[in-house]
């Protein structure tokens, strides 16, 4: 492993000692959750920490035809406020 490599992945193998979940690129596949123990063997570019979804304040019109994340709505009578969560793949 190079110096560089070593560097690249040293956030990598940080967050995995904590106990994140590490993915590894396997193509076509895409980002896959590593099982068991990561050698680390790979080019640094095929690991990556799991991103964690992030949820958001949003407001829907009662009708269901319009969504926004304008908080100027929240207090408005044909609006209810919800709450959604980001999708990664």
């Amino acid at each position: 492993m190079t110096r560089e490599n070593a560097k690249k992945l040293l956030p990598i193998i940080t967050a995995y000692a904590e106990g994140k979940t590490i993915q590894v690129l396997l193509n076509p596949e895409g980002w896959t959750d590593s099982i068991g123990g990561l050698g680390f063997d790979s080019p640094p570019e095929l690991y990556r920490i799991k991103p964690e979804p992030r949820i958001f304040d949003a407001f829907i019109r009662d009708d269901g035809q319009h969504l926004t994340n304008n908080p100027m709505f929240s207090d408005h009578h044909k609006f209810t406020p919800i709450k959604l969560q980001e999708i990664i793949d």
